[in-house]
């Protein structure tokens, strides 16, 4: 028998910031990515059609009647329900699909994009 040492990449990198939307309506946040998010309770979408890019505010603001959504999980991956949202923009989330998760200020606050023309391999 004579194995041999894997020494190639896979598809996990460690320090990378992904979304991951689910086939159940969710979008995963990486652990990478969580450490970002420490310390927020709810999050906002937003969404750009022509661009097809989806934007995720986070907030620790709570309104009563507003578009705020419950962030689950306090360590690691984060999970955050969307299947409204991804329904109400015509998103076909049948499949699961990773994408990079890319820091950006949302209406003054901390948040991400996603590009929907980019998804991870």
């Amino acid at each position: 028998m004579n194995l041999q040492k894997f020494t190639g990449a896979g598809k996990h990198q460690i320090g990378r910031k992904t979304i991951l939307i689910s086939r159940l309506g969710k979008f995963w946040i990486s652990s990478e990515a969580s450490k970002f998010i420490n310390g927020f309770t709810h999050c906002v979408f937003y969404h750009d059609a022509e661009e097809q890019i989806i934007g995720l505010k986070f907030t620790n603001e709570v309104l009563p009647y507003s578009n705020l959504i419950g962030i689950r999980g306090k360590s690691g991956n984060r999970e955050i329900a969307a299947t409204y949202f991804l329904k109400s923009i015509g998103y076909d989330y049948s499949t699961s699909v990773k994408f990079e998760a890319h820091e950006t200020e949302i209406d003054g606050g901390p948040g991400f994009y996603i590009d929907l023309k980019e998804p991870l391999a």
